[in-house]
């Protein structure tokens, strides 16, 4: 899979781990004290621990921008903010906040301004920016991990440049963008559309009808999503200079992701797209790829399985839960892409928004209802929570979120707000035939698969 385990083959990439992992939390006018980080096991990440808000590994130190653009407060942005507290991440700045728009098309027209802004006059080149949207994002696994996983995308990334026979010193650290099924709201003939790489799932991950599908539930994500981003300073400021030169010299009010989307229709600029939900996992169409389990719901693969691994491993690692990643919170209840096979970072519901509501009860911080748990979470994002303003201002939690109760979550329905194990979570009432089921053996999968003629 693209994220398989890659060897460390020259000094572009030992150059790129030994700085590049060194993260200091820009904490404008304030330090903030942050719990230990530990890096996941088996990753090339070296000992990670956050003091005075500084992420540190003794090699050398990087700043890392958390934006979330939000004019206001709302439950939803709570939700977002809590959640990220809960994962480690560290305080965010806002951007636009408390600034009034008409439309929530000028909004979005101002959200790309605001970050441009930001960048131009707070970012370093060698910095490393995530930017999110703040009313339809949830954090489901640890900021250490995002981090780890970030820089297996890039080890990827450069490993692809290599194999296609360029010179290591003509690769550069890339932004990487969360991946849509639908190109949107872009023509369908421009080349934000037509001109942009294939996705690297298989061609036949939804069967036959893969990337023919009017509905765009069996399509494979390849275009580009704006509301999860992250990658190194220097290019973010490349192409948000460029996407705000487009937006001032035009009368209509764009949205950030019509531009961000042509400037990757051109590819001439250090962008990829995280095509497999590894890092984000956007909901748009894709309501029916995910489902939420526990750890131990997944069997163990039996000895004909593993034969099956050594016969066809491409196959068998994307038909079953196999992934170079250690296994996480064995006793939470995580949401999983059972079309790629991963546990993505970052969950992003764009599109529909029903599940902003019916889906928030599975997430972990919401589906242990052990009332010790529930209070030490709590305690734990009144004492951390919080966000600067672009003046580097802080407002901490009780100012920002505590009229709001994060807790209030609604049933899917059906299901008492719990996933059975026959059942997966899903909006769409049409059912259709995914190419694989996360609850299979390997072996049984790929026999499916080969019956069908894939």
């Amino acid at each position: 899979m693209l994220m398989d385990s890659l060897f460390l083959r020259n000094t572009v990439v030992r150059r790129l781990l030994a700085v590049g992992l060194c993260v200091v939390l820009v904490v404008s006018m304030r330090d903030r004290l942050f719990p230990t980080i530990r890096p996941a096991a088996g990753t090339s990440v070296a000992s990670i621990s956050t003091v005075g808000g500084k992420v540190e590994t003794g090699e050398a130190t990087r700043k890392v921008h958390f934006l979330l653009p939000a004019t206001h407060t709302n439950a939803l942005f709570c939700k977002t903010l809590f959640s990220a507290v809960l994962n480690g991440y560290p305080s965010p700045t806002i951007l636009n906040f408390d600034k009034k728009f008409e439309t929530a098309e000028e909004a979005r027209f101002m959200k790309l301004a605001a970050t441009y802004t930001y960048l131009d006059t707070k970012v370093g080149d060698d910095d490393l920016v995530m930017l999110f949207d703040s009313y339809d994002t949830w954090f489901q696994l640890p900021f250490e991990d995002l981090i780890s996983r970030y820089y297996r995308m890039q080890e990827a990334d450069l490993d692809r440049h290599l194999r296609a026979g360029k010179e290591a010193a003509a690769w550069q650290e890339v932004v990487i963008f969360a991946a849509d099924k639908s190109c949107w709201p872009n023509d369908p003939k421009s080349n934000a559309c037509t001109k942009v790489p294939q996705s690297t799932l298989p061609e036949k991950i939804y069967g036959p009808d893969t990337d023919h599908d009017e509905r765009d539930y069996k399509v494979r994500p390849r275009w580009l999503n704006s509301g999860n981003i992250i990658g190194p300073g220097k290019v973010f400021k490349q192409i948000y200079l460029r996407a705000y030169g487009i937006q001032q010299k035009s009368k209509a009010r764009f949205s950030d992701q019509l531009i961000l989307s042509d400037i990757y229709g051109e590819q001439d600029l250090p962008i990829s797209l995280d095509y497999e939900s590894y890092l984000f996992q956007t909901m748009t169409h894709s309501h029916n790829d995910v489902v939420y389990l526990m750890e131990e719901q997944r069997e163990a693969p039996t000895a004909a399985d593993e034969a099956d691994l050594a016969k066809e491993p491409e196959l068998v690692s994307r038909a079953f839960f196999r992934s170079p990643v250690p296994r996480y919170n064995s006793d939470r209840h995580m949401g999983w892409n059972r079309v790629s096979g991963y546990c993505p970072a970052v969950m992003h519901f764009n599109g529909n928004k029903d599940p902003l509501t019916t889906w928030w009860g599975q997430m972990w911080y919401i589906h242990n209802e052990d009332p010790q748990t529930r209070l030490r979470n709590i305690k734990t994002v009144r004492r951390l929570g919080g966000a600067f303003l672009e003046d580097g201002s802080f407002v901490d939690w009780s100012h920002m979120c505590s009229k709001y109760d994060v807790y209030d979550a609604v049933p899917m329905p059906g299901a008492a707000g719990k996933v059975k194990m026959d059942e997966s979570p899903s909006i769409d009432p049409v059912a259709y035939r995914l190419g694989v089921d996360p609850r299979k053996q390997p072996g049984d999968t790929i026999d499916e698969l080969k019956a069908a003629g894939l």
